[in-house]
Order: C-alpha cells, then structure tokens, then sequence
C-alpha cells in the first residue's frame, strides 16, 4: 500500500467537524501533506458550510510508519491499514493554540 496520494477526510473534536481533500506526498527529501478544507459543521448541529480556509501545508517526515508534519500545527499519523478494496488512515491534528482533534482518512 502507497500512502502517497489523495484522500478524503474528516477531522473533529468536541465542538468542530471538517471534511477535507487531503493528499500526502512521500519523497526522499521528507513528507508534504496539504489539507483542502471544504465543510465545516459547528457545535455538532446539523448545519454545516462551505470552509473557506485556505488549503495548509505540513512538512516532515515519514519514519518506520510513522508521519509527523508540522506546518500551522502538527499532523501525525501512526497507523495506515487496508481493509478490502479501501485504504484507511487515523491519527491527530494539534493546532497552533495545542488543541488537538482526531483526524481520520479514507480512499479506494
């Protein structure tokens, strides 16, 4: 399985829901990862909206699977699986004030 690539996903914490486009791109100078805000649903009510943050850069490295970028915040991810035909992803996002909100991904 590559990790490099695009991927769909959905970040949230107690009071904040995101979906993103998000890609990752391995090289042998380090990591890239770019997250494409899109929607954006406060307080857990089930009204939500288009984001309109620009897309975030992180930058670092990719170690014994293992990612750790860091850019506005940190975006670690610790485990990469396969399960059928879609490939899945968890880990964290720590933003700048040191919040941090769970980050999952998803393709196939």
């Amino acid at each position: 399985m590559g990790e490099t690539g695009g991927w769909k996903a959905y970040l949230f914490d107690s009071e904040m829901e995101w979906l993103l486009h998000t890609s990752i791109d391995v090289g042998q100078s380090g990591v890239v990862v770019a997250l494409d805000w899109y929607y954006l649903r406060e307080g857990g009510s089930g009204d939500g909206k288009e984001d309109p943050t620009p897309t975030s850069y992180y930058s670092g490295t990719w170690d014994s699977g293992l990612l750790d970028a860091t850019g506005s915040g940190c975006v670690t991810i610790a485990t990469f699986w396969q399960q059928g035909d879609h490939q899945y992803a968890a880990g964290s996002l720590m933003w700048s004030d040191g919040n941090v909100s769970t980050l999952v991904l998803v393709r196939s």
